[in-house]
């Protein structure tokens, strides 16, 4: 048997970047008050950081979900019972 990867651990592994993410951008918001050109580069850089974590877990999710039961991938695509 294929060793597959569980849909709820890389769940569990977005939502810890998610936080990490997070918490850099108040951190660093704090250090630049919050204001000015560079408080907007912050914020770009921890939207960014949240739009690629979420790229790869939509793919890593998508794999260990269909690795996991591959039956309603096979039947949704070729239109019959693996």
């Amino acid at each position: 048997m294929v060793n597959t990867r569980d849909p709820n651990k890389v769940i569990d592994t977005f939502q810890a970047e998610i936080a990490r993410s997070l918490q850099d951008w108040r951190d660093l918001q704090v250090k630049v008050n919050e204001r000015g050109p560079l408080a907007q580069r912050v914020s770009m850089d921890a939207f960014t950081r949240v739009a690629v974590a979420f790229e790869g877990f939509r793919s890593d999710w998508h794999l260990a979900a269909i690795t996991k039961r591959v039956s309603p991938m096979t039947w949704w695509t070729f239109g019959e019972a693996a």
